[in-house]
């Protein structure tokens, strides 16, 4: 039985909030891609389902770049990927798989420039993705 003392209380940190995020930006995703395929009554626009399958093909293909650099400086061998090209990567719709990264690879976590920039693209995303959600259901 565990003591009551040795309980940590949950405290919401910025990476479990961008985790949190991140897995429902997902999720959201793959939900317009799904209606797109399947569904007759939600039919998104093109331009939604372009911009959630790239977020879907983009998120996976960033993290699996911040995984390979991150194997690369574990081994100190060969060429690192750049921080520039992570960032574009994370700019094409792979910022999902980017933020996923920092958190379960622990890659890029600690530098604090790297992580502005990643959290200014994941506020640009989240808007339009906003935007795209309200045009589907109709509130603009």
């Amino acid at each position: 039985m565990m003591n009551e003392t040795n309980k940590k209380p949950f405290r919401l940190s910025l990476s479990t909030l961008s985790g949190v995020l991140t897995s429902l930006w997902l999720l959201g995703a793959l939900l317009v891609v799904c209606a797109a395929l399947f569904s007759e009554k939600y039919r998104p626009e093109i331009y939604q389902i372009v911009y959630m399958g790239a977020t879907l093909v983009m998120s996976g293909a960033t993290f699996f770049l911040f995984s390979l650099d991150k194997l690369k400086a574990r081994r100190e061998s060969g060429s690192r990927i750049s921080e520039k090209t992570l960032l574009i990567f994370c700019a094409i719709c792979g910022w999902p798989g980017g933020v996923l990264a920092q958190i379960l690879v622990r890659h890029k976590s600690s530098k604090i420039p790297f992580r502005i920039w990643l959290w200014f693209i994941m506020s640009v995303h989240l808007f339009m993705g906003g935007w795209i959600f309200l045009v589907w259901v109709g509130l603009l």
